[in-house]
């Protein structure tokens, strides 16, 4: 099978990785060199984790906008928090979503004279519990459960392409690096403004990263 005639996305299941790794790992390179996109299974992150997840990421889109408003990434140097709808543009047209970016939690340590780079790391903006009670601890919860997903799989990538498990964790992974992450909403294409076209997100590639994990939270098909 190659790139042009695969009809199905590949499911991998992790458990396999521990019963049958050779297979494993050649389903896991197919997937890397001739489609580019995979589902995972057996990954250990628990249904009804993720439903909470679900729930609570619902619940901060359908704040009201001054709330949302106050964690605007706009009040962060680290762009971390809140882009309300439309706010982003790809492939010349607007994307019609709204999204909150997050990161694992580390402190602000840029000071007056470092390199401006260096402000992009710092801490997340979050709402006031007292308005959405748990959302920070599941939001962090998740992030550090999709971490560990993804150096587990980085390391099975490097094995799927000849190298050693901790050859690309070693060499392009910098300890105590935060990594980031979003909650995004897209809104029915009915509820649109027609004059603002129906993108969600345009065509793109994640080039700052070896891989992005998505979790759907809905019935559609598709890996967005």
């Amino acid at each position: 099978m190659t790139a042009t005639d695969f009809t199905s996305i590949p499911v991998l299941d992790l458990a396999k990785a521990h019963s049958d790794k050779d297979a494993f790992l050649a389903e896991l390179q197919h997937a890397l060199i001739h489609i580019g996109f995979f589902y995972v299974k057996g990954h250990g992150i628990t249904s009804d984790f993720l439903d909470n997840l679900t729930k609570q990421t619902i619940g901060y889109f359908d704040l009201p906008l001054e709330d949302k408003l106050k964690t605007d990434k706009i009040n962060s140097p680290t762009f971390l928090g809140y882009s309300i709808q439309g706010n982003e543009i790809t492939k010349d047209k607007k994307d019609n979503r709204e999204q909150f970016d997050f990161a694992n939690e580390l402190p602000a340590t840029w000071t007056e004279g470092r390199h401006i780079h260096e402000r992009l790391t710092g801490p997340n903006l979050w709402p006031e519990e007292d308005v959405l009670p748990g959302f920070r601890q599941s939001v962090l919860l998740f992030h550090s459960q999709a971490q560990e997903l993804a150096e587990t799989l980085t390391r099975l990538v490097a094995e799927a392409l000849g190298l050693e498990p901790n050859a690309l964790l070693d060499r392009y992974v910098l300890p105590g690096q935060q990594h980031r992450a979003k909650l995004i909403k897209y809104p029915a294409v009915d509820q649109l403004d027609p004059l603002d076209g129906t993108q969600g997100v345009g065509p793109h590639r994640d080039t700052a990263s070896l891989l992005t994990i998505l979790y759907q939270a809905n019935g559609l098909p598709g890996l967005q």
